[in-house]
């Protein structure tokens, strides 16, 4: 049995599938919101045809309710208040990787300080017999002076470094 175009007068809205004016719910999904074919096209047009305001006015009727359901579903990401909404977690997620990176900046900067600092405390001298590094270099001056009054015997000579804790001198 063959059926012609003209005998299809409802349409399944969920997976527009044409059907009999018998049919009280789909054959093929099993939905029962099913409408009027011209109607359904009508409607469809008319919905189409209005800016997105009056859309979101016209989902509120009854008769557009259904249609909706399966065929203008609302983009929720879409919408002006979602694409602010967004912006604003874009926009805060930023900030945080921002805020990361300079703390990891900081931080590899601080401990590139306290390298320093630690292979500075490598390089200066200490006392030999008190660990203090509290010493000075013994100026030219005081082991000439120390050479002529005492001679070769002077406690200064052949000495660097005095510690002024100890008094050690090495």
């Amino acid at each position: 049995m063959f059926y012609s175009k003209e005998d299809i007068m409802k349409i399944c809205l969920k997976c527009n599938r044409g059907l009999f004016d018998t049919d009280t719910k789909c054959d093929k999904c099993g939905c029962v919101d099913i409408m009027d074919k011209n109607e359904y096209q009508s409607l469809y047009n008319q919905f189409k045809n209005v800016s997105p305001k009056q859309q979101q006015a016209l989902r509120e009727t009854k008769e557009y309710q259904i249609i909706c359901k399966y065929k203008f579903i609302v983009d929720t990401k879409n919408t002006p208040e979602m694409r602010k909404e967004q912006s604003i977690r874009d926009k805060q997620r930023a900030k945080q990787e921002s805020d990361r990176y300079y703390a990891e900046i900081q931080r590899n900067a601080r401990q590139r300080e306290m390298e320093q600092r630690q292979e500075q405390s490598k390089n200066v001298p200490k006392c030999p017999t008190c660990g203090s590094t509290n010493v000075n270099k013994i100026s030219s001056v005081k082991k000439a002076t120390g050479f002529f009054a005492v001679g070769i015997f002077s406690s200064n000579f052949g000495k660097t470094m005095e510690c002024k804790n100890c008094g050690y001198k090495w």
